[in-house]
């Protein structure tokens, strides 16, 4: 959608929900102007607004989930300029190794799903001498090829979590440690032994990884942030204010 000077684009199917990313973002930091109670004093209604309509929205897929509840920082401007461009190249690829992970802020994946075709090689065409990727558990790797198989519909998608797909818990670092991760760049956080030791400690300690998720989650929510004019607070979310300066609401 697109009005005024915003670029807006269906942005390209993806992972629906990617939470993990305190993996690699426990050692992100910012000075961003973000706090619990933003709008306390500068416009209490919005607060209230914000609270009972855009939090909810934010916060269900964690809660819904089962997952941590925690206070979400407010205060981040909507930028001017949404495109499909601007999130194809942000994105960390499925073959991603553990390096390029740390340079992307790659994550892992409690809950979501992934299309066949993005770990198809992993199963059909790893190497000239070995067609299924070693790291996966091979009743595993079976019962991919049964639910994509080479000539399936590049729209079918499965769920990278085949344990507990529709709670947040710690089962993918779990299903890691058995061979289970769907994405190459899942496996490689077992598998290097940089990132081992985490991943048997969320897999043991439900209560560290949720704590360490709403740490990293804060944090990330902290990158990027604009300020000034460089940014504004839309009444639609889909739409800029076109040249009004009257900001009401908050879309997060």
């Amino acid at each position: 959608m697109a009005n005024g000077s915003v670029q807006s684009e269906n942005v390209f199917p993806c992972l629906i929900f990617h939470p993990n990313l305190f993996l690699l973002l426990l050692i992100v930091g910012c000075q961003a102007q973000l706090r619990i109670d933003y709008y306390r004093n500068t416009c209490p209604n919005v607060e209230s607004i914000v609270r009972g309509v855009k939090l909810t929205l934010v916060v269900q897929h964690i809660i819904f989930t089962r997952g941590p509840s925690y206070a979400v920082e407010l205060g981040r401007l909507d930028g001017r300029v949404s495109t499909k461009a601007s999130v194809r190249h942000h994105l960390p690829h499925p073959e991603f190794k553990l390096e390029r992970l740390n340079q992307m802020q790659g994550g892992a994946h409690t809950i979501g799903f992934s299309r066949c075709n993005q770990s198809s090689k992993r199963i059909y065409n790893f190497k000239r001498r070995k067609s299924i990727d070693h790291t996966l558990n091979p009743a595993y790797a079976k019962q991919l090829k049964q639910v994509c198989p080479k000539n399936v519909d590049p729209r079918l998608a499965i769920d990278i979590d085949p344990v507990t797909p529709r709670t947040f818990d710690n089962q993918y670092y779990k299903n890691l440690q058995q061979g289970r991760g769907l994405l190459a760049s899942d496996q490689a956080l077992f598998t290097h032994k940089r990132t081992r030791d985490l991943v048997n400690l969320f897999a043991s300690n439900n209560t560290a990884f949720e704590a360490s998720f709403v740490s990293a989650t804060t944090k990330l929510g902290r990158i990027g942030v604009k300020t000034g004019n460089q940014g504004e607070i839309r009444r639609d979310s889909t739409m800029i204010l076109s040249n009004s300066s009257f900001n009401l609401f908050f879309f997060f």
